[in-house]
């Protein structure tokens, strides 16, 4: 009795041994063609390259096709997995800047594991993420770059998407020139590429009521360059960039230590401390700048008559013998007649806007 006893026991125990083996087997059979966040982050460093196409098919996504908007490619995949019924896709865009890939599923809580998985593996937030499923959201590490894309619609069928991004950096060699920078676009990208020591959180003054959180890399040397961002909070998207003397940050009003001149050259071959009459040369044409009364005073105008962009290089020059009246009386200077009148202006700061 006892031995038959037993046997029961066993085989019953037996049976739910085989129930949730193949329960688990379902399980993976159903999650495993789900791309975890390591197969996000492959796909978006590959997402140039015409091994994305190979490496979705491995995984169980076939192509829909494809678009070119002007000059940027979207590539679309859906998961192709036979009683899997939740919703997949991958989207791969591809433009002249940029790449990036968009994950769409209609598993919210898939959506919440990936997301949850990224900021396990040291992805940053600076906004409250309790609101993962109504806004926009982004998450940086290092090279990388994940977007929260929430469906919003009062439908029943919603779709959450994530978008990732990897960033292609240069090599140490190839930061020549002060426009190589533009390349970092966030703060998150500065710390990783040029080392967190180098990299310090400031903030910018325009104006007594006018001011902007920023980065500054190397500060108060010859290489000192201010970011500032277009989305503060979390330190990405460049507004501008600062170069060269009289910079207005909130750590240098503490501190009295002389800044050496700038050592930045931008590839037109603009570069704080050039003379007036290098840039006049460089330019090939006149221009005019403000005077000393003017709220932008020593701002070169921008004009399309010589070979410099002004608009894209906002030239900021200061004079070392301008302190007469006829000079801050005047709302308008002529480079030409500021050379001939003996004016000594350089260039003493420039701020540099993306292309």
């Amino acid at each position: 009795m006892h031995g038959i006893f037993f046997d029961i026991k066993k085989e019953k125990l037996m049976r739910k041994c085989i129930v949730f083996f193949f329960l688990q087997v379902l399980l993976a059979e159903a999650m495993g063609q789900a791309l975890t966040s390591e197969n996000l982050l492959t796909l978006s460093a590959i997402s140039k390259s015409k091994k994305i196409d190979s490496y979705l098919r491995k995984n169980g996504f076939r192509p829909t096709g494809s678009a070119q908007i002007n000059d940027t490619l979207v590539s679309t995949y859906i998961l192709n997995k036979a009683g899997d019924s939740v919703n997949r896709s991958v989207s791969s865009t591809i433009a002249t800047k940029y790449s990036a890939i968009i994950y769409k599923t209609a598993s919210k809580r898939e959506y919440l594991e990936l997301i949850k998985t990224f900021r396990n593996n040291g992805f940053i937030c600076r906004e409250p993420i309790d609101s993962l499923t109504v806004k926009p959201l982004l998450f940086q590490h290092h090279e990388y770059t994940v977007l929260t894309l929430p469906d919003t619609s009062t439908t029943a069928d919603k779709e959450y998407a994530l978008q990732v991004q990897s960033i292609s950096l240069p090599a140490p060699k190839d930061i020549r020139y002060a426009d190589d920078l533009l390349v970092f676009s966030s703060h998150e990208l500065l710390e990783y590429y040029f080392g967190k020591e180098n990299i310090k959180s400031d903030v910018y003054y325009f104006s007594e009521n006018q001011i902007a959180r920023c980065s500054v890399l190397f500060l108060n040397t010859r290489r000192q360059v201010v970011f500032i961002w277009q989305d503060e909070v979390n330190k990405c998207t460049i507004n501008h960039l600062l170069f060269g003397g009289q910079m207005q940050l909130k750590s240098s009003r503490s501190n009295e230590q002389l800044v050496a001149e700038n050592n930045w050259v931008f590839k037109s071959g603009i570069r704080p401390g050039m003379s007036l009459q290098e840039l006049r040369k460089l330019h090939g044409n006149t221009f005019n700048f403000y005077g000393g009364n003017a709220a932008l005073a020593g701002l070169v105008i921008a004009d399309s008559t010589g070979r410099l962009d002004f608009k894209k290089e906002n030239v900021f020059l200061s004079c070392m013998n301008c302190n007469d009246g006829r000079f801050f009386s005047s709302p308008l200077i002529n480079a030409d007649d500021a050379i001939a009148d003996e004016r000594v202006l350089f260039i003493l700061s420039v701020s540099l806007s993306p292309g």
